[in-house]
């Protein structure tokens, strides 16, 4: 049961567990594979957050409807550079429990059919450049269609995307995008380390 606890908090514990008159403590640490980015869009905001992505290991893809957002010489660190269109994501793309998706296209109507696909998926994090009203409007757009997001499924779209860190410029937009992945995957909050016990 302790075991399984870890597998749904995502936090390394002691725990102390008796056994006739001695009592012993055991760190139970839950290791997970890394993360494996995807970031849908490849404009010039979409490359910080790539590089900053692959220097702490993750497995990086970058895709976009349009071959000359993803030249190898704007995304050289990147492991995959596809070239994908929006209704194919699905078949080209092997999204597991380990995969956060980043939309950041700057193109609406793209952006939206990329997310009714990876509502679909097991993605646990899903998160989507723009303002709020943004995903407002997708939201009335699928209501319209018949489609009703889960608690579920709301739960893992992060929109605006990222940690409050007033982040303006692009490098400071990936530092905030990646850490919230980060956190999203550690089950933390990303508030200040001072303020915990």
């Amino acid at each position: 049961a302790d075991l399984l606890n870890v597998f749904e908090s995502k936090k390394s514990e002691a725990k102390k567990y008796a056994h006739g008159e001695n009592e012993t403590e055991v760190f139970i640490e839950l290791i997970q594979p890394s993360v494996s980015l995807i970031i849908f869009g490849g404009g010039f905001d979409a490359r910080p957050v790539s590089q900053l992505a692959k220097s702490l290991g993750w497995t990086v893809s970058v895709t976009d409807e349009c071959v000359a957002h993803i030249a190898p010489l704007f995304f050289p660190s990147a492991d995959k550079l596809s070239l994908c269109q929006r209704n194919f994501i699905d078949r080209d793309f092997d999204i597991t429990p380990y995969t956060a998706c980043v939309l950041m296209s700057h193109n609406y109507e793209y952006d939206r059919d990329v997310l009714k696909k990876l509502i679909k998926t097991e993605t646990p994090y899903i998160g989507i450049l723009g303002p709020r009203k943004r995903f407002d409007k997708m939201l009335t757009e699928f209501q319209s269609e018949g489609i009703q997001l889960t608690t579920e499924e709301f739960s893992r779209i992060h929109s605006p995307i990222g940690l409050d860190i007033g982040a303006e410029a692009p490098d400071e937009i990936a530092i905030s995008i990646v850490s919230e992945i980060q956190s999203k995957f550690s089950n933390r909050s990303g508030g200040f380390l001072k303020y915990r016990n």
